[in-house]
């Protein structure tokens, strides 16, 4: 996924680390929802077939001369966003899925199909940033509005499709579901890959403004981010509800096992809600700062909006944990 060229102040080290580390943070935060009852070797090996699964996207380099001389530009835009991005790369994910994690041993109920599936897009996503930081002379830049804004966007249409592929198996084969397994992850990955390319063409020919345009293009790109944030976590959340509360609802053999898992959520509980808050203040101080400058152009603001978006999904998150920290009970042997 491409995003916009956004420069911020930051020491250049802690934004590479932000650009590598991110899939592994939003695979930790769909594994840690339902309190890491998922297979951590299978998850680990998923994540590094999922990064090798990237270099079957070099398949789709030969279409890309052929589309670079498409007229007019939007629809050489709209091709190379959905025919050399969207369509190839959901396309090879959900055959790692089906072909490694289906009918893996440790897919044991709904919400483990997602987070393995979720798995396999953060490899993807982690591979994709090295190429990107690679090649990029700003990588201090890119290396964070990727953890920010391309990461973010392949693992919650990742959790789409593994919900729509847990509903078809365990919930019954309906129409509704293969919906979610890949035409909702090809149209909101097409779609944040096209709005971002119009924006990068026009802050190529210089014509980048506050106006009608660059409105339409950041309500556009943040409209889909957030449809795929609220959408994935919703369907995330269903099934969760739907399963069985055995998981959620441990009954420990005793007092001291009891207090080291309360203790363990806590931390959880406390990392959530400490990186939630600093994304929020930081997000929103960005935002505020810019709409006081003149002529910023339009995505560092959208990257300042999900900043805070995220923020919020995690401190969200902490408050989840809190209510799965007081299912916790000991009960004395009979």
């Amino acid at each position: 996924m491409a995003e916009a060229d956004v420069v911020f102040n930051l020491p250049g080290m802690a934004q590479m680390i932000l650009g590598v580390a991110a899939p592994v943070l939003f695979l930790f935060y769909f594994r840690s929802r339902s309190g890491f009852a998922t297979e951590g070797g299978a998850l680990w090996t998923h994540f590094f077939i999922g990064m090798i699964s990237t270099l079957l996207t070099a398949a789709v380099l030969p279409l890309q001369p052929i589309v670079d001389a498409v007229e007019p530009i939007a629809v050489r835009l709209a091709l190379d966003a959905f025919l050399i991005a969207a369509i190839p790369e959901e396309t090879i994910k959900l055959a790692v899925v089906l072909a490694f994690v289906w009918q893996h041993h440790a897919c044991e109920t709904p919400h483990d199909l997602l987070v393995m599936t979720v798995a396999v897009a953060a490899g993807f996503a982690a591979l994709e940033n090295v190429f990107y930081l690679v090649e990029s002379d700003t990588w201090q830049s890119l290396a964070f509005a990727r953890s920010v804004l391309s990461t973010p966007a392949h693992v919650f249409s990742a959790a789409t499709m593994g919900a729509g592929l847990a509903l078809w198996r365990w919930r019954g084969r309906h129409w509704r579901h293969l919906l979610l397994v890949l035409p909702a992850p090809i149209l909101m990955h097409g779609l944040y890959n096209y709005f971002s390319f119009i924006n990068a063409t026009l802050s190529k020919s210089g014509e980048l403004a506050m106006d009608r345009t660059s409105w339409l293009v950041i309500s556009g790109f943040l409209g889909i981010n957030l449809v795929n944030i609220v959408l994935s976590n919703y369907l995330s959340r269903r099934l969760l509800d739907e399963e069985s509360h055995v998981r959620r609802r441990f009954t420990l053999p005793n007092p001291k096992l009891l207090h080291r898992w309360r203790n363990a959520f806590l931390m959880q509980r406390l990392f959530w809600a400490t990186l939630g808050a600093v994304l929020v203040v930081a997000g929103g101080i960005a935002l505020y700062d810019m709409i006081t400058m003149i002529g910023y152009p339009p995505f560092g603001g959208a990257l300042a909006v999900m900043c805070v978006a995220h923020g919020l999904l995690f401190v969200a998150e902490a408050l989840g944990i809190k209510r799965s920290r007081d299912t916790l009970s000991y009960e004395t042997p009979t």
